[in-house]
């Protein structure tokens, strides 16, 4: 957007009170001829960064000659989907993303493109952020190119030149008062354009990885070393904020012995990558160093021991681990995940189904993790469907008490983790489940570092804010953290509900009772916010309005029942209908129910000594949501009964 705002303005500003100027990026004042456009095309498509994609080459010659022929209408994302994509007509853009992923690595293939093989290429294609209209645009360059080769070649070059562009029309003129007040407008705005775009999104990070040595001269070990370098170019390439030098130009270095400062300017990059390999015995050493090649300083050290014997996996730890120190302490960028298109769509159905979790039963959550089981199938590497696959099993966990799905969500997050330790939605993941085994140090540590990766991510902060107020007594600052939720995704009747349960646990009753009846008016098919607000109603002594909201919810518990049954009970034996509540409490015991439930049952009908007993089973059976008992606003009586300290001390709740 800049660089057009730059071409417009000199056109029409500065060009006519100083001439067309030079600036950086090069602007033109040249458009390029069909031909020349659909010649660059062919050398595009002819190039290794598509010749073996087939997908992406297609993508890019639909939305080429699209634009050529004037056909703008049909460069949408629902006519790509089944013009290119193969999609049904009338399919879905919003669940299936399919031109969104393909549209992100086609931009990133023709950057890769023009960084490498078409460098000195004189007409470049693009495709802008935000559409599906390609650019293209002639360079142009302060020092004219040398062109090797006889005088005649030299005239062929600038033939070639002259037929590849067309003069634009001649700019409509405007009195020299206003174009010298317009270039200096221009002038102060890119001035702080270019001061805002390095200052709040940070200058690209460049670095080169250069070939590992073979210390030991072990020509064994020559794949070994080379596989790394391969490996790790590949990881680093996946970094937003980090532009990675070619395989190509690191390995031309090879067996020179040069500088850091030498190999930097040659390859220009601000940081090197350095590694050894040597082979004793049947042991592998690794050493990795992560250098600043302006001033050789080592930013950092990382040394492997490992036995040779799945060189692939010692391959992915190592490139993991430089990944890892590299994102810490160069940039914060997040990963580009460039992974099938498939697994990503498979992706994108888990999550779509978990915007609708919980609501009418449980399948929901289950279909969801068949969806994430899918996009592992198709990518074992994708560290985001794990998490994707943990959030859905440990909502399962949470709404239904399954040991089996807390383990395995233990076990994906954990995956999710190591494999992108930087990744929000991962640390976001992994922290839940350190609050739901009460450890809530260990949460808050991880969901602040999840919030500092992705400030936006909603999740993290409505879970932070949670663990805040439940586990560790610090009300207003885990109301801060729920409210951000709440402006990050407003819309969600997830969030709502969560901050509105964040605000009844704090005692904020009246705005607890707010957030709630907003979650019930996005989507009034959902039980939760309706229990919630019905006990918030109760605490404010509005009894009537309480029970009437409990009826008015969709799977209204009824005799028979288990399904927030325990609220029930606790609002009939307020409300003095104590017959009743007994009534819910007997059939209930009838049942398999988790120990929670009962604990709370007789906790509200007045049962102590039984409360407490279920209460120990369930700390015992590990079960989850114990916090929001012993923090029940309605049962103050837990914070002051000496039976009960123990228990806060086994769930590491600060009373």
């Amino acid at each position: 957007m800049l660089r057009t705002l730059w071409r417009e303005l000199n056109v029409w500003l500065i060009a006519p009170v100083t001439g067309p100027q030079v600036f950086w990026p090069p602007v033109t004042t040249q458009v390029p001829t069909p031909q020349a456009v659909r010649d660059e095309l062919a050398r595009v498509l002819a190039s290794a960064a598509f010749v073996r994609s087939d997908r992406q080459s297609h993508f890019l010659r639909f939305i080429v000659e699209g634009s050529l022929e004037g056909r703008h209408v049909e460069l949408k994302e629902s006519v790509i989907g089944v013009e290119v994509f193969g999609r049904a007509p009338g399919y879905d853009p919003k669940i299936d993303g399919v031109v969104r992923t393909e549209a992100v690595r086609l931009r990133s293939r023709l950057d890769r493109y023009y960084t490498e093989e078409g460098r000195d290429n004189l007409l470049i294609i693009e495709l802008p952020k935000g559409g599906y209209r390609p650019v293209f645009r002639l360079t142009t360059s302060p020092d004219p190119p040398v062109l090797e080769g006889t005088p005649d070649d030299a005239r062929v070059h600038a033939d070639e030149r002259r037929s590849a562009v067309a003069p634009l029309p001649q700019p409509r003129r405007f009195p020299r008062w206003v174009s010298a007040v317009g270039a200096t407008i221009l002038m102060a705005a890119g001035a702080g354009s270019w001061l805002w775009w390095h200052s709040e999104r940070g200058a690209p990070v460049t670095i080169a990885v250069l070939p590992f040595d073979n210390v030991g001269h072990d020509a064994a070990v020559d794949y070994v070393a080379e596989g790394l370098t391969d490996e790790l170019i590949n990881s680093l390439s996946v970094i937003e904020g980090l532009t990675v030098r070619s395989r190509t130009s690191s390995f031309a270095l090879r067996d020179r012995r040069l500088t850091a400062a030498e190999a930097g300017r040659q390859l220009r990059a601000a940081y090197l990558v350095e590694g050894a390999v040597q082979h004793v015995g049947e042991q592998l050493r690794v050493t990795l160093d992560i250098v600043d090649a302006g001033d050789d300083t080592h930013l950092s050290t990382l040394r492997f021991d490992r036995k040779l014997t799945d060189v692939f996996s010692l391959q992915e730890e190592i490139s993991r681990a430089v990944v890892s120190s590299l994102r810490l302490k160069l940039t914060t960028g997040r990963r580009r995940y460039e992974t099938n298109v498939d697994a990503y769509e498979m992706y994108l159905r888990g999550r779509h189904a978990m915007e609708g979790f919980p609501a009418r039963g449980h399948p929901i959550a289950q279909s969801a993790v068949r969806f994430f089981d899918q996009a592992i199938e198709k990518d074992a590497n994708y560290a985001i469907a794990y998490a994707g696959k943990a959030d859905a099993l440990l909502a399962i966990d949470e709404n239904m008490v399954d040991a089996k799905a807390y383990e395995e969500a233990r076990a994906a997050a954990d995956r999710a983790v190591v494999l992108d330790p930087m990744l929000s939605e991962a640390l976001s993941v992994r922290g839940a489940l350190r609050a739901r085994e009460y450890a809530w140090v260990d949460a808050e540590a991880d969901l602040r570092r999840a919030t500092a990766l992705n400030t936006n991510n909603a999740l993290a902060h409505l879970r932070l804010g949670l663990t805040l107020v439940l586990g560790q007594g610090r009300a207003e600052e885990g109301l801060n953290e729920a409210r951000r939720a709440a402006s990050l995704d407003p819309l969600s009747p997830y969030v709502r509900t969560e901050v509105g349960r964040a605000l009844f646990f704090a005692g904020n009753y009246e705005e607890a009772a707010s957030e709630l009846q907003k979650a019930i008016q996005l989507d009034g098919s959902r039980n939760r916010p309706y229990m919630l607000r019905a006990r918030t109603l109760a605490m404010q002594g509005k009894m009537n309005e309480a029970l009437t909201v409990l009826e008015q919810a969709p799977l209204a518990p009824r005799r028979g029942s288990t399904k927030g049954s325990a609220v029930q009970v606790c609002l009939y034996s307020r409300a003095g209908r104590s017959e009743d509540a007994a009534a819910f409490v007997r059939e209930t015991l009838q049942r398999d129910v988790p120990a929670r439930y009962l604990a709370e049952m007789y906790a509200c009908s007045g049962d102590v000594d039984r409360a407490l007993a279920y209460l120990r089973k369930a700390i015992a059976d590990r079960e989850p949501g114990l916090a929001d008992i012993v923090r029940s606003p309605e049962l103050p009586w837990m914070r002051s009964d000496a039976r009960v300290a123990p228990m806060f001390r086994q769930l590491h709740i600060k009373s």
